[in-house]
């Protein structure tokens, strides 16, 4: 009696470590999955082609970087955020507050629109925003690029 509990009980444990390797399996190859199926989720272009200009917009935005020395510049970090703000002209006092650290900010979906001045959505220690509304024809969409003063940065 003593010794056929023993071996019950040896293979009820046997049966347990097994039972655990396979939630483990289990649990990883979830975890892997869910990874892939973030990583699915990034395309390059997600609202299709032209979606943010206008049928009579001609132009691209484009930057160079002022700079005698680029090794001078980029010898520190600097740091970037982006975010969908979805409508930015009511959050800009939060903005303020929480992200002015940030070297870079770039903000999608501003809702802006030619009747919103660049000087209404200037910040205090950045350069002039460069900014690209959706356009009168269609509503929500834009984008804003912040880069601090420190930084020396044309639009071309």
């Amino acid at each position: 009696m003593g010794f056929n509990e023993s071996v019950n009980q040896s293979q009820c444990f046997g049966d347990r470590v097994q039972s655990s390797d396979h939630v483990v399996q289990i649990i990883f190859v979830l975890f892997v999955l869910q990874i892939l199926l973030i990583m699915g989720g990034i395309e390059i272009n997600p609202a299709g082609p032209h979606q943010l200009s206008d049928d009579n917009d001609d132009h691209n935005i484009s930057f160079k970087i002022v700079s005698e020395s680029n090794s001078e510049m980029f010898s520190t970090s600097i740091s970037f955020l982006h975010s969908n703000v979805q409508i930015l002209l009511p959050k800009l006092d939060l903005i303020v507050a929480e992200y002015e650290d940030f070297d870079i900010m770039s903000f999608t979906e501003t809702w802006l629109n030619g009747n919103n001045s660049s000087e209404t959505v200037e910040l205090l220690i950045y350069q002039k925003p460069f900014r690209k509304d959706r356009g009168p024809i269609k509503s929500g969409g834009g984008v804003i690029v912040y880069v601090k003063e420190k930084y020396s940065l044309e639009e071309t």
